[in-house]
């Protein structure tokens, strides 16, 4: 389905005034709250339970900036045309469960009660699973925002009619009339009138995306409320595959593990931000890994040649000789074409993608990625090897 992006990003101006001003304010609030946390916990008169507190709440809000940046991103890909979305069988059973155990940790930090209501089989749509995994984040986290502790959540899913629906219903504050017509479309005009009392933060961008997201695969969103107070219903509908679809050949999703140890590795990082490079090096000595690392692109090549990595996190946009460059070098050599590849990059567009994958890398990663995502990789490679040598 062909969308009218002109439409859709009709009164949009990211360069606005208004808009600016909300977008610093959104950002200083977080950062506001993660220096007060690491003022308190450097004093050093905090208790183990305190502690645990603050980290809580650095982590917290280190995912609100993020969030916000990635949505920005999504807003300029949309504007630039370059959002990509691939079309592919995908369960949404697993786009759900994925997505709710991403957000679980914001339901326990509100102490609120989520609810799913499953078909026991596989409901497919044909799609992409990491944008649909964004659609169903964005519909919990605007539920979990708008909802009081104590307050109950529920995702539903069911099939009618040829379409797969996916319903996220809460007993939260609601949305008032003249708001209704407004939450999935681009009215920065209308926005900018919301801001000053949006006691919950953001910038009002997930719910559009949501809607761009769903449209670009061939779906619809709604939503329902009685007003405010009232709690609220938001629902998206996608086209269900065609039945007779060979399940058995069917791509499984991604999953993410939590907590999943590691196996040992030897694992190179190339990274000219020091304060990147030092704490992605303690995360890793953690998991008990031998972690070398290098600073620029010429003294990576050199490190890999003699520590010879199973393993290579390696930065973009680096001064002198680029990721993509260290990359393409690195495939040459004996000790590291077979090397499981990473980029851990700031660069996340979809052109950014293409280039790493011309360059050698096996995957990409934009900063700041969670330590999560480089266990599945790292536990996915090391077994593949494991089995590759058995076979």
């Amino acid at each position: 389905m062909k969308i009218q992006q002109e439409s859709i990003l009709k009164n949009t101006d990211l360069h606005q005034e208004g808009f600016v001003a909300m977008l610093a304010h959104e950002l200083r609030n977080p950062l506001m709250s993660i220096g007060n946390a690491l003022a308190f916990w450097k004093a050093g008169e905090a208790s183990a339970k305190e502690i645990n507190e603050v980290q809580e709440a650095m982590s917290r809000q280190l995912q609100q900036i993020v969030q916000t940046i990635d949505d920005l991103v999504d807003i300029d890909s949309i504007t630039h045309g370059t959002i990509i979305c691939e079309e592919e069988p995908v369960d949404l059973l697993d786009v759900i469960n994925y997505a709710v155990e991403r957000s679980r940790q914001n339901f326990l930090s509100r102490q609120q009660k989520i609810s799913l209501s499953l078909p026991e089989e596989a409901v497919f749509v044909k799609g992409d699973f990491v944008r649909l995994q964004q659609v169903v984040c964005k519909l919990l986290d605007n539920a979990s925002k708008y909802t009081s502790a104590h307050g109950h959540i529920a995702v539903m899913l069911a099939c009618e009619e040829g379409n797969a629906i996916i319903r996220v219903i809460d007993d939260g504050v609601g949305i008032s009339p003249e708001l209704l017509p407004h939450i999935f479309i681009f009215d920065q005009l209308f926005q900018s009138k919301q801001s000053l009392d949006r006691h919950q933060g953001g910038l009002g961008l997930g719910l559009k995306l949501v809607r761009f997201f769903v449209e670009l695969q061939g779906g619809t969103v709604d939503a329902k409320s009685a007003g405010l107070k009232k709690g609220s219903e938001l629902i998206v509908r996608l086209p269900m595959m065609k039945s007779g679809v060979d399940v058995a050949l069917l791509p499984t999703s991604p999953v993410m593990p939590e907590n999943a140890p590691l196996t040992q590795s030897r694992i190179l990082i190339v990274d000219d931000n020091i304060d990147a490079l030092k704490t992605t090096q303690m995360l890793l000595k953690l998991q008990r890994h031998q972690v070398e690392t290098a600073v620029d692109g010429p003294s990576g090549i050199k490190t890999a040649m003699t520590f010879k990595p199973e393993i290579i996190l390696l930065d973009i946009g680096m001064p002198g000789m680029d990721g993509y460059e260290v990359a393409r070098r690195l495939r040459e050599l004996p000790e590291t074409k077979n090397t499981l590849l990473i980029a851990l990059s700031g660069y996340g567009q979809a052109e950014d993608h293409r280039k790493s994958k011309e360059a050698g890398f096996n995957h990409h990663l934009v900063k700041p990625a969670e330590i999560n995502q480089l266990e599945a990789l790292i536990s996915d490679f090391k077994s593949t090897a494991v089995k590759f040598k058995k076979d």
